[in-house]
């Protein structure tokens, strides 16, 4: 899948330009053949490449035969930057052990839910029972690693100001 980022007349526009299947391999050479064959058939030439913005996979990277080289090799003004989501994920990594420690319980707790219809069947009872926003939780995974953020608020707002049997409120810091 390839999204285009442009300058219209009045504003910058987002927009998706095209999506071809990858039959057999993911190699960088596949991916720009696949890019460069829908540039050559709609005539877009590849000078007006300004940027690329790649995950860091090795096949869109590779220093040698990566995408982003053989982009480079025909228009060496092309800017490469990592997308701004993963750089999110790296840092995720070297946060403070605490905080990763609380951040590592809580997906374990969401795992283990979601990883049985029953518990998740009760967890969804019991949110709707005390009043809850949300009423399901998200599954974590580590290819998934952008939910990280979501489990963490979704797990807090779900108790906070929270109304349980005896009139107490219970927040969870």
């Amino acid at each position: 899948m390839v999204f285009i980022r442009y300058q219209s007349t009045d504003d910058f526009r987002e927009e998706f330009l095209f999506c071809e299947p990858l039959l057999t391999t993911a190699t960088g050479l596949v991916i720009f053949d696949k890019v460069d064959g829908f540039f050559r058939k709609n005539k877009l030439a590849w000078c007006n490449c300004v940027g690329i913005c790649s995950d860091g996979a090795p096949a869109m990277l590779g220093n040698r035969i990566g995408f982003c080289k053989r982009v480079q090799e025909v228009n060496t003004n092309v800017v490469i930057i990592h997308c701004f989501l993963h750089r999110e994920n790296l840092t995720t990594r070297t946060i403070q052990p605490e905080l990763f420690s609380v951040l590592q319980d809580v997906i374990q707790i969401v795992n283990f839910i979601k990883s049985r219809a029953l518990n998740t069947r009760i967890l969804h009872a019991m949110c709707d029972e005390m009043g809850s926003q949300y009423v399901n939780l998200l599954y974590h995974s580590d290819v998934r690693w952008f939910s990280r953020g979501k489990i963490l608020t979704r797990v807090m707002s779900a108790f906070r100001n929270t109304n349980f049997s005896n009139g107490k409120k219970t927040l969870i810091y």
